[in-house]
């Protein structure tokens, strides 16, 4: 099961272009739209795709016609009618400031929408890592025919499966450096599982709310904070326990050759250190978690 996504295994591709992010047999031709970190809707040389092209073509084991802008007619004009399995790799979406809907028209971001729906007949989305966003390139550009990659029904083959039908106790985990996103995903995870554990910079929210804990300067986010009565309420009200850390590992710089050290929770973090969402390369630094770790409890199956 795929959580009634349509994906590519239900989808005629013969003579069809594809916009995607991925290799199908049989199709007229694939256009690869992509991106590298964040250049907030500037050209940025560093980040071009052009430095991944040799790795496609050798994955690919063919050719790739790399494009230099992703929009635009002359772009349009390579993909409008190519040869019969023709492949191109356009230049980062987010080079373009409507991609992330940064100061843009409405009308600017139709613009740039209709641009990359030019370029396929089918839209393909593989890109997990990021279909969290409303990204244009990742909203499925308003096209007729909108599937799953073979990445993406793995990785929704494997949560309809958590979903569905979970092994008991069933554990997520929770962390990372975004912690302002994540929690708006915590709702809903606790209607599914048994426990949570908190880490990263989710942890410095929960233990600031509920504990009262001094977190230096560790950056805060006030807007996620204001979530965690609700979501404390929640999760007891539906028997859901939460898990957070019991000490903590801090740095005053975010490097990784800073000094590090470990406090406990209620000695909390001084001015001028900052709590680490990993620790350092010292595989012995370690943080640890709430005791109550219940031995039936396998490898978690949610890691958020």
């Amino acid at each position: 099961m795929t959580l009634k996504k349509l994906t590519i295994d239900n989808v005629p591709f013969s003579g069809k272009r594809i916009l995607l992010r991925a290799h199908l047999a049989g199709a007229k031709s694939v256009v690869i739209v992509s991106h590298i970190d964040r250049p907030l809707g500037k050209r940025v040389e560093r980040l071009s795709l052009r430095k991944v092209l040799p790795i496609l073509e050798r994955c690919l084991d063919r050719e790739i016609t790399f494009l230099d802008d992703c929009i635009g007619p002359e772009i349009e004009a390579f993909t409008s009618n190519p040869p019969n399995g023709s492949v191109f790799l356009l230049e980062s979406v987010r080079f373009h400031p409507e991609e992330e809907r940064i100061g843009c028209s409405e009308d600017q971001i139709a613009s740039f929408e209709a641009s990359l729906r030019s370029h396929g007949d089918i839209y393909v989305n593989d890109a997990f890592g990021t279909s969290h966003r409303s990204h244009v390139s990742l909203m499925g550009l308003g096209m007729q025919i909108r599937a799953a990659g073979l990445l993406m029904k793995k990785e929704l083959d494997y949560i309809a499966k958590a979903i569905e039908s979970p092994k008991r106790p069933y554990v997520a985990i929770s962390g990372g450096a975004k912690g302002a996103e994540k929690m708006l995903q915590l709702p809903n995870l606790i209607d599914f599982v048994d426990e949570i554990v908190v880490g990263g910079g989710m942890a410095s929210i929960f233990l600031n709310m509920v504990h009262k804990m001094p977190i230096g300067d560790t950056i805060h986010d006030a807007e996620s904070a204001k979530l965690v009565p609700g979501l404390l309420e929640k999760a007891k009200a539906k028997g859901v326990h939460f898990h957070l850390p019991v000490d903590l590992v801090i740095a005053q710089e975010r490097s990784n050759t800073a000094e590090t050290r470990i406090v406990e929770v209620s000695e909390g973090v001084p001015d001028g250190w900052m709590m680490l969402v990993r620790s350092s390369n010292d595989p012995t630094v370690q943080g640890r978690h709430q005791e109550g770790k219940d031995d039936r409890m396998e490898r978690p199956s949610w890691d958020v």
